[in-house]
């Protein structure tokens, strides 16, 4: 109703402020090198996901019924080859880079700067993130998603479409209350996300939050680390490693409404 969309609205509004607020004070030694900013907050059965560079945050539930796993939103990645964010950042007097070639191993699209005082040029590989105030263009402003746990939640399908037997998505649902069904967020770097899938990663994170015999979160997360640095250290012969961050969280699901209220 229109309330509920004018909370929400106020909501993304205040973390879109929060992010600008952010990279106006964000401290800094030598005026160069931001960083991505990914936020998820979940209030009641909404859940706002706000994001500004090519960070992940994702939502996947956990039906034990079958033990299965399924990402149901990832956020998206912002790119300066994307048309809304390369005209916006030519319009800004910035520059784009846009190779030939776009595959991982090869150079990605750039927001270019140069040095005035060297001619040194660098690029940024997202067209927004916090503090990178020498990239012409790139902006802190998040893209905020509001995600309702009540639309993603498996055993919310209508009953009588579940006894159609042949419906996959019933099967292992229609039998199932609300709390049932294990909601959590992942957000995660790049550096991570190069190298795991989210229906990877996400699958090792539900093991270790919901399987009594699985591995301690920590340690599937310290694992999932590991994988990735190593697989940045066989492809880059260990001269270089991205920024490897992760942080998973268990959301709250009793406040989702059941389908028969």
């Amino acid at each position: 109703n229109d309330k509920n969309d004018s909370l929400d609205e106020d909501i993304q509004q205040a973390l879109v402020e929060t992010f600008l607020e952010i990279d106006r004070s964000i401290p800094t030694t030598n005026g160069q090198g931001g960083c991505t900013a990914s936020v998820v907050l979940q209030l009641g059965s909404k859940v706002y996901i706000a994001n500004a560079g090519d960070s992940t945050s994702l939502i996947a539930i956990y039906n034990p019924a079958n033990n299965t796993t399924r990402v149901v939103y990832t956020n998206r990645h912002d790119k300066p080859n994307m048309p809304e964010e390369y005209h916006r950042i030519v319009n800004m007097g910035g520059t784009v880079h846009i190779p030939k070639d776009d595959a991982r191993g090869e150079d990605s699209p750039r927001v270019l700067y140069t040095d005035p005082n060297t001619g040194f040029q660098m690029g940024l590989a997202m067209s927004r993130s916090i503090g990178d105030w020498d990239m012409v263009g790139v902006i802190a402003e998040p893209i905020v998603d509001v995600v309702d746990l009540n639309t993603i939640i498996p055993s919310k399908i209508d009953h009588e479409t579940c006894s159609n037997t042949a419906n996959e998505n019933c099967q292992a649902t229609s039998n199932l209350a609300s709390n049932d069904i294990s909601v959590f967020a992942i957000s995660a770097t790049d550096g991570m996300m190069d190298y795991l899938l989210p229906q990877e990663l996400s699958t090792v994170i539900a093991r270790a939050f919901y399987d009594a015999d699985g591995p301690h979160p920590l340690t599937a997360i310290e694992d999932a680390i590991l994988q990735a640095a190593k697989a940045w250290n066989h492809d880059m012969g260990g001269e270089y490693r991205d920024d490897i961050v992760i942080v998973a969280s268990k959301l709250n699901v009793d406040s989702v409404a059941s389908v028969n209220e």
